[in-house]
């Protein structure tokens, strides 16, 4: 649940379990972190699929 570089945790509809944002300095800052869930969740986290946003310029939240 506390991790410094994990912004957010989403429950989604669809194909996907949930979503997770997290802020990483760079790629391979990245990669590391994502080690570190999936050696913490191995059994867990089969697979992931992810993209990156280069700079957020406004975000709007609606209500669930």
């Amino acid at each position: 649940k506390n991790h410094l570089y994990i912004f957010q945790i989403d429950k989604t509809i669809g194909t996907t379990d949930f979503e997770i944002e997290i802020y990483a300095r760079s790629k391979e800052h990245f990669k590391e972190t994502m080690q570190e869930l999936q050696d913490k969740f191995n059994t867990s986290l089969k697979n992931y699929t992810y993209f990156t946003l280069g700079k957020t310029y406004k975000e709007t939240f609606f209500p669930a």
